[in-house]
């Protein structure tokens, strides 16, 4: 059973975009899945992406970590059903809001 949909890490080059046409991503019935997306993510990757749905994924705990934060401008639809472990859609506790925002001392 898989943790991880987008790995290895070494062989992810955070420069290059990937998935910029991905419209949908429907995650199923995956119970060990822990993450949906790499630690290094370009700020261009799944920058068509409207819609998630994740279905029946157990171990997940957050949706969209800190690292994700922003780069899911067109989002339009998120849809989580029977994930039972799911705490939080966005990690914020990692991300300090006055730095983010230029606000800080």
């Amino acid at each position: 059973m898989m943790e991880e949909i987008l790995m290895p890490e070494e062989n992810v080059d955070e420069k290059v975009p990937i998935f910029r046409n991905l419209e949908t991503i429907s995650i199923g019935y995956m119970e060990k899945l822990t993450k949906i997306w790499p630690q290094r993510i370009n700020r261009d990757s799944f920058c068509g992406l409207s819609m998630l749905s994740i279905d029946s994924c157990d171990a997940l705990v957050t949706i969209f970590p800190s690292n994700t934060v922003g780069k899911f401008q067109n989002l339009e639809k998120l849809r989580v059903m029977f994930c039972e472990s799911v705490e939080q859609v966005f990690d914020l506790q990692c991300i300090d809001i006055e730095t983010e925002t230029g606000h800080g001392s």
